[in-house]
């Protein structure tokens, strides 16, 4: 399996929420992260790669003097505008942000998404076919849902039917109709939730069963918007289970591991669906099964590293579609980034990881028509 570093320093710690990868019109990769560089606040980083994923340089950095920079998302759209989320730790409390950065290297104004005081954040943003920016979040316990276009909030609302306790680990996915497709944790039963905004939000669908409380679910649509949803019982517990919803019916809830947690799921071309997870024991290991053909492969070791491993999200999205094509989807394999574990300010390597099968619809060699500037910027 390739593996290419996307970055390491002796003083850098990454974060372990919500690192994110995007594919460019002409193929190349951006990844996004958060890090600690003690005794500086925690920084964003975005990096990019273009020959498709080999190496890597720092496109450009977010910083603040005082507040801490965290949990980031990211998507792409048609225009190879970046749009970027995360939370900013003020120290009284943790604020939804949003930024967008162009293909011409223009960073817009921070854009506040948090409707009054209180802690906002598990922030994820995800791009429709109009190149409108849906953000999911959660403001003190409650759904909210944002659309943006030209870097200004058009839409602010609730996601509604929750109880008065709300919801945590959120996740979302745009299907090939723009509708907004969403996974997470009601707070009440501690049960794993969907929720799909077409016209306007439906009604909430219970996905899980049991007196064991659930967390961090996945949720990913593949090319005939079949919804695939993977979820976890909340740690120390081990488990993580799948359904599926085909042709508008759920399938039966599927056992993955009994020994492990913290899945995501991704999908290709081919129909082949592929769920991470990791297990719970130190040093953590990741470990993989697929869907092929009707069924599910054995559980399987990614990687041979004797240190820790932690995971972000996969390279998948619907959206954008260029002359035709969609150049977040992947034809075969799946692709997703990851670091080694290290004790800070140990080395902590942040990793690029495709697997051996992995092949684009806009294949590489790549062919650049813009220039970046790879040295590290601060903004």
């Amino acid at each position: 399996m390739p593996i290419y570093t996307i970055r390491v320093e002796d003083d850098i710690y990454v974060r372990p929420a919500h690192w994110a990868l995007a594919r460019g019109s002409g193929g190349e990769l951006y990844s996004i992260y958060s890090y600690a560089s003690p005794p500086a606040p925690d920084k964003i980083g975005v990096s990019i790669s273009l020959d498709d994923g080999i190496t890597w340089g720092v496109l450009f950095e977010l910083t603040d003097p005082i507040d801490d920079l965290r949990r980031v998302s990211l998507a792409i759209d048609s225009t190879d505008k970046l749009h970027l989320t995360y939370e900013r730790w003020t120290g009284a409390n943790t604020e939804a942000k949003y930024r967008s950065y162009s293909a011409t290297g223009v960073l817009s104004a921070e854009l506040d998404l948090s409707p009054g005081p209180g802690n906002s954040g598990v922030t994820e943003v995800v791009v429709d076919g109009t190149d409108t920016a849906h953000v999911i979040y959660i403001w003190v316990t409650q759904p909210r849902h944002i659309t943006i276009v030209n870097d200004a909030i058009v839409l602010d609302e609730i996601i509604p039917g929750f109880g008065a306790l709300g919801v945590s680990h959120m996740k979302a996915a745009i299907d090939s109709d723009n509708n907004v497709h969403v996974a997470c944790i009601e707070r009440t039963s501690w049960q794993a939730n969907y929720i799909c905004r077409t016209v306007g939000w439906g009604g909430i669908e219970v996905l899980s069963v049991g007196v064991l409380r659930k967390a961090h679910p996945a949720i990913v649509l593949d090319r005939n918007n079949n919804i695939h949803v993977a979820w976890c019982n909340n740690p120390p517990d081990g488990g993580v289970y799948y359904r599926d919803k085909t042709n508008g019916i759920w399938g039966g809830t599927q056992t993955l591991s009994t020994w492990c947690s913290l899945p995501i799921v991704a999908a290709n071309n081919n129909d082949v669906i592929t769920v991470i997870f990791r297990s719970m024991v130190v040093p953590f290991r990741m470990y993989y099964r697929q869907f092929i053909g009707g069924a599910w492969s054995s559980p399987l070791r990614l990687t041979s590293y004797t240190n820790s491993e932690s995971y972000g999200t996969f390279l998948w999205a619907m959206w954008p579609q260029i002359g035709g094509v969609r150049t977040n989807v992947l034809t075969t394999g799946y692709a997703f980034v990851f670091r080694i574990v290290s004790a800070p300010p140990g080395a902590e390597e942040l990793k690029y990881f495709a697997s051996s099968d992995l092949s684009w619809i806009v294949a590489p060699p790549i062919v650049i028509n813009k220039s970046y500037a790879l040295s590290r910027e601060e903004l």
